[in-house]
């Protein structure tokens, strides 16, 4: 009796202990099933937010990289690009889809794709005139398949090609001489001759007028005693101190290089007065000229307002020119007429009956003008 009573206890035992462990067991086989779900719920949502994340920078790079075409496309036009109807408003990215923005839509590598989506002409107060001065400029990015999209926007500056303006009718950075009847005048900023080293008439009369004596009367020029009030500055200390490869940028904001890849029209080799008539003649919405020699003018009657830049020795005689002439070695002039200014980083020799007068408006009109635009910087926006 006892024998049996001791099997029974010990059997209640052992299923006892088995029910414990499938118990056990099954709260175990939950808890791996709970954590693999979760797991596989984090994986998931990492994948999400990978994917998401990748998209997220697919639609920015992509926007990014429509706002540089934008503005690459911009400054590869004047700004009369921009006024295809000349009505003194600027365009809008529709009107200007095949001339300036054919690129627009675009699709990266990735299969990103990008839009221009609006230029708006927001120049101030006070800005560049005829050039739409400060133009916003707004792209929209998308990722490969769309889900995504970043809009940004960045504000960007007219740069005119001609940075600062010669103040004076005639600028050297060496000596001047204004032998014969020379004559120098500016009513516009005053100040007619500036040279960084001497001045003087070689027995000529070199006269100078300006606003501030109505230009009721003349001086001469190499006359220190009047010099500074007919606006005269020989040795000036600010040219005598720029070195001769720094000259030309002092001007223009760029090197010559650059300035020659950025011209309405370069001239390879000497170019004469009547070869430059019969292309501005053809060509009226010139306003930039290279010439990568000497430029001679003894015929011929250029009063097209240009930038002549002469990468050599500049040459007037008998006729007359309007415009800007910057020559990065000599000027030599006689009995001609030039109305705007003269540059030249070496020496002036101006001889017989020349007139010289100031006239800011014929430095190149602005809006036929190459210039690049620039980033305002505090500008960009990607909301």
């Amino acid at each position: 009796m006892k024998q049996s009573i001791h099997i029974y206890g010990s059997s209640l035992g052992i299923h006892q202990r088995g029910m414990i462990t499938l118990f056990v067991a099954a709260v175990l086989l939950v808890m791996i099933t709970l954590v693999t779900l979760f797991t596989a719920r984090t994986t998931l949502m990492d994948q999400k937010i990978t994917a998401n994340d990748y998209r997220m920078r697919q639609a920015s790079e992509a926007a990014q990289a429509g706002l540089e075409y934008a503005i690459a496309a911009i400054n590869q036009v004047r700004a009369v690009d921009l006024d295809l109807d000349s009505d003194g408003e600027l365009d809008d990215v529709a009107t200007l889809q095949a001339t300036v923005f054919s690129g627009s839509p675009g699709t990266l590598d990735n299969g990103a794709t990008y839009q221009v989506d609006s230029i708006t002409d927001i120049t101030p107060a006070g800005g560049i005139a005829g050039v739409f001065d400060q133009i916003r400029v707004v792209a929209t990015g998308w990722c490969d398949d769309r889900s995504i999209s970043r809009t940004v926007t960045q504000v960007i500056k007219y740069k005119p090609f001609l940075m600062a303006a010669p103040d004076a009718g005639l600028a050297a950075r060496n000596d001047v001489v204004l032998s014969g009847g020379v004559s120098v005048k500016n009513e516009e900023t005053n100040i007619t001759v500036r040279s960084g080293g001497t001045l003087g008439t070689n027995g000529g009369s070199g006269e100078v007028c300006n606003a501030i004596n109505d230009c009721t009367k003349t001086a001469n020029a190499s006359d220190p005693t009047v010099q500074n009030y007919y606006g005269v500055f020989p040795e000036d200390p600010y040219f005598s101190s720029i070195a001769q490869a720094d000259f030309f940028s002092t001007f223009f904001g760029m090197s010559l290089e650059d300035a020659k890849a950025s011209a309405s029209k370069t001239f390879e080799g000497d170019l004469k007065g009547s070869e430059l008539l019969a292309y501005l003649t053809a060509n009226p919405d010139t306003s930039v000229v290279y010439v990568d020699g000497d430029y001679t003018q003894t015929s011929g009657v250029i009063d097209a307002g240009i930038i002549l830049i002469v990468n050599g020795d500049a040459q007037l005689n008998g006729k007359a020119f309007s415009g800007l002439i910057y020559a990065t070695g000599g000027f030599d002039a006689g009995n001609a007429t030039i109305t705007g200014a003269v540059i030249a980083e070496s020496d002036y020799a101006i001889k017989g009956t020349v007139d010289i007068i100031y006239d800011s408006s014929k430095f190149g009109n602005p809006a036929l003008t190459p210039g690049g635009r620039v980033r305002l910087p505090g500008t960009w926006r990607d909301w």
